[in-house]
């Protein structure tokens, strides 16, 4: 069983905003089977010093992509300070970082996080933009 799985009403532990993101994408991709499984805030990353980062989700995609995806969710691109994500990405190359915002009614834009930071132009996630 999934984590994404609905525990009871407000034990959920989620904000609004990553509420909507885990019914209107991670379910229904689960449910699709496009993505195996996913988490909610299940892994810290020691980004420097006493300074930690917390992605909102780890998404473990299909067999076709065998990358951990940690997916960073906001309201908008410049939501948070964009530095803890970037120093995860530098510290942590490894795994896929990504930032998901609401854009138009229910699609999600996605941005790349990279060593080099946050990718200017949005990126095509088919799990996450429905496809």
């Amino acid at each position: 069983m999934s984590t994404i799985d609905r525990p009871p009403a407000g034990c959920d532990g989620l904000s609004g905003l990553e509420r909507t993101f885990r019914d209107r994408v991670l379910a229904p991709a689960l449910a699709r089977r496009v993505i195996a499984d996913g988490w909610h805030r299940s892994f810290r990353f020691r980004i420097g010093g006493p300074l930690w980062y917390t992605p909102a989700f780890a998404i473990r995609p299909g067999s076709s992509d065998p990358a951990l995806v940690l997916v960073d969710v906001r309201r908008f691109l410049a939501d948070d300070p964009d530095r803890d994500v970037e120093a995860a990405a530098i510290i942590y190359p490894f795994f896929r970082w990504v930032v998901a915002y609401p854009d138009r009614g229910d699609r999600w834009a996605v941005h790349q996080v990279t060593p080099r930071g946050i990718g200017v132009n949005p990126i095509e996630v088919p799990w996450i933009q429905g496809g």
